[in-house]
C-alpha cells in the first residue's frame, strides 16, 4: 500500500512539473511576441551608396532576405537605405542636417514650453498637461510580433568613403564611439577584420568606424640580370637598394657597353604625407624590402613622423647615390624603342605570386647551384633575381575607402554594432548584401562554383559591402579582383600579410591656417 500511495505522489509532482515547464514556455513565447524579451524589437536604419540600376522594388526584396536573419539573430528590422552612389553624400548631409534642424525645433519648443509655464505659474495658473502618445494595444487573443516604423530622419548605421569624410564627422560629435562596443560585445571582429584597421579608425583616441577588409595595392619589385649579378661576383640575396647595386650598375656600365646598366627610373623608397610627391614624407628605406611575411597587423616602421626629407640623414645618403649613378649615365630611359634592350636592373610592378616569401606557394621560382632563387622571363629567356623594393602600403586612401559607422544621434549604438558585426563575419548576410537573392538576382555555376548576375536591377560596390573576403567571387570580376579572390581569397590575404602601414596611417592633416587660439604654447604656424 505504501509503495502504490509513493508512486502516485511521484507521478503527481512529474505532471505537476510538465504543466509548470508548458506554462513557462508559453509565457516566455508571449513576451517575445510583446516586445517583452530581454532583447527588444527594434528597427534601425542602415544606409550605403548602390549603383544607378538598382530598383526599390529589388531593394525591398534584398531587405526582407537581409532580416530574415538580423530577426531571427538579434530581434532587429533593418531598413536598406540605399542611395544611387552620385546622390549618397548629399543624402548623408542633408538627413544630418535635418536632424540638426529637428533637435533645435524641439529645443526651442521646449524652452517655450518653460517659459510658458513659469508665466503660469506666476499667474497662479496651471498649464494644461500635453497628451502624450500611445502606441496601438495588439489584438490580446492573436499577438504578434511587430516592429516599430521607422522614424523621420533616422540615421543609425551608414557608410563614409574617405578618411577626410570620418575625420570631419568625428571631430564634430556626428558619430558614437564604438570602443566600449568592439571591447565587449563585439570581439568577434578581431578574427575577421585586420586589427589595424580598428587601430587606425582612432581619433583623439576614440574609435567611431569599422572599415571593411581590402586590398593595400602591388609590390615593386627589383629584378636584376641573373648572368651579370654572377659575373661580378653579387649577393643577390643583400642587393635591395639603391646603396647596395650602385657597384654592380657602375661595373656594368664601364665594362658591358651593350647593356643598359639600369633601365627606367628608380623612385625613392618614400611615403608622402598626402600621396603626393613633395619635401614633406617619411623614408621607409628597407622597411620596403625586407623579406618574410611581417604581417601589417604587428609591423609598423619605427621613428617616422611627418617631417622635412632633407632633414632625414638616410634620404640625404639615398639622393647622393642617386645623383652619383645618374651623373654617370646609369639611368635609361625606357622607350619603345629600347623595349627589348638587355638590361642589368630594373624596377616592374607585380602581384603577390613574384614575392619570394611565397616561392613555395605559387610555383614561379627555380633554384640554382647555390640555393639562390630565380625566374626566367617566358618571352625573352633571361634569367632573373627577384628581390622586393616596395611593398604594398596600408595608406589613409586604401584603408577608410569604405567603412561603418553610427550616428551620434543613433539611441541604440550597442544593437547597431550588433549588425555591422554581422556584415563583416556573417557569409550569409554579406553575401545577401552583395548579391541579393539567390535565384531571384543570381544563381552559382555548378561547376565553378562562382556566382552568376541574372539581373542588374540590385547592384553594389564589392568595396561598400563589409568584409570582401566573406563573399562568393562572381563571374563578372574584372582580371584583378578574379586573381585576388582565387583559392578563397588566398591572394588576397597574401598580399596584406606583406604589407606595411604607412607612418601616416590615421593623421589628418588640415592645409588651412589654424586660429591663434587652437595653437598649443610653443607652436606657429609656417
Amino acid at each position: 500500500m505504501k509503495k502504490s500511495l509513493l508512486a502516485l505522489l511521484l507521478a503527481l509532482i512529474m505532471c505537476l512539473a510538465v504543466f509548470t515547464g508548458c506554462s513557462s514556455s508559453e509565457k516566455e513565447d508571449e513576451k517575445l511576441l510583446n516586445n517583452e524579451s530581454e532583447t527588444q524589437a527594434l528597427t534601425l536604419t542602415l544606409y550605403a551608396p548602390t549603383k544607378g540600376t538598382t530598383t526599390e522594388k529589388e531593394i525591398k526584396v534584398v531587405q526582407d532576405a537581409f532580416n530574415a536573419i538580423t530577426q531571427s539573430k538579434f530581434n532587429t528590422n533593418v531598413v536598406l537605405k540605399l542611395i544611387p552612389e552620385d546622390e549618397y553624400e548629399s543624402t548623408i548631409k542633408s538627413t544630418i542636417e535635418n536632424i540638426h534642424k529637428a533637435e533645435e525645433e524641439a529645443e526651442s519648443a521646449e524652452q517655450s514650453r518653460l517659459e510658458a509655464e513659469r508665466e503660469a505659474l506666476l499667474r497662479g495658473e496651471t498649464l494644461p498637461e500635453e497628451d502624450a502618445e500611445t502606441a496601438p494595444e495588439a489584438e490580446k487573443d492573436t499577438p504578434e510580433l511587430t516592429y516599430p516604423p521607422e522614424k523621420e530622419n533616422q540615421l543609425d548605421i551608414f557608410l563614409v568613403k574617405s578618411f577626410e569624410t570620418y575625420y570631419d564627422l568625428a571631430i564634430n560629435d556626428e558619430l558614437a564611439s564604438l570602443d566600449e562596443e568592439i571591447a565587449e560585445g563585439s570581439k568577434l571582429l578581431n578574427s575577421y577584420v585586420y586589427p589595424y584597421l580598428l587601430r587606425s579608425a582612432k581619433v583623439d583616441g576614440y574609435t567611431y568606424g569599422v572599415f571593411n577588409n581590402t586590398i593595400f595595392g602591388d609590390y615593386q619589385y627589383l629584378l636584376l640580370n641573373k648572368e651579370l649579378v654572377d659575373k661580378y661576383n653579387y649577393d643577390p640575396e643583400k642587393m635591395k637598394n639603391i646603396s647596395s647595386i650602385s657597384m654592380f650598375l657602375q661595373e656594368v656600365k664601364k665594362n658591358e657597353p651593350e647593356v643598359a646598366p639600369f633601365l627606367g627610373d628608380l623612385e625613392a623608397p618614400i611615403v608622402y604625407w598626402n600621396d603626393q610627391p613633395s619635401i614633406i614624407g617619411a623614408f621607409i628605406g628597407n622597411a620596403f624590402s625586407s623579406s618574410g611575411a611581417v604581417d601589417a597587423t604587428s609591423y609598423r616602421p619605427e621613428a617616422l613622423y611627418p617631417g622635412n626629407l632633407f632633414n632625414s640623414s638616410a634620404f640625404r645618403e639615398w639622393a647622393t647615390e642617386y645623383n652619383k649613378l645618374y651623373q654617370a649615365g646609369c639611368f635609361v630611359e625606357k622607350t619603345e624603342e629600347n623595349a627589348n634592350v638587355k638590361y642589368a636592373a630594373t624596377v616592374i610592378e607585380g602581384d603577390v605570386t613574384l614575392s619570394p616569401t611565397y616561392s613555395d606557394v605559387y610555383g614561379n621560382y627555380k633554384i640554382d647551384e647555390f640555393g639562390f632563387k630565380y625566374i626566367t622571363d617566358k618571352e625573352t629567356g633571361i634569367d632573373y633575381y627577384v628581390n622586393v623594393y616596395r611593398r604594398p602600403i596600408a595608406t589613409n586612401e586604401n584603408v577608410f575607402n569604405a567603412g561603418y559607422v553610427i550616428s551620434s544621434h543613433s539611441e541604440h549604438v550597442d544593437r547597431c554594432m550588433e549588425i555591422i558585426t554581422a556584415i563583416n563575419t556573417d557569409p550569409q548576410l554579406a553575401n545577401i548584401f552583395m548579391y541579393g537573392v539567390k535565384d531571384v538576382h543570381y544563381t552559382i555555376d555548378e561547376q565553378s562554383g562562382l556566382v552568376h548576375k541574372t539581373t542588374q536591377s540590385y547592384a553594389m560596390n564589392i568595396e561598400d559591402v563589409g568584409n570582401i573576403f566573406l563573399l562568393t567571387p562572381s563571374d563578372d570580376m574584372d582580371e584583378y579582383w578574379t586573381f585576388m579572390s582565387a583559392n578563397k581569397w588566398e591572394n588576397a590575404k597574401n598580399t596584406n600579410r606583406e604589407a606595411i602601414m604607412s607612418p601616416f596611417l590615421g593623421y589628418y592633416f588640415n592645409p588651412e591656417k589654424p586660429n591663434e587660439e587652437d595653437l598649443m604654447e610653443g607652436q606657429k604656424y609656417i
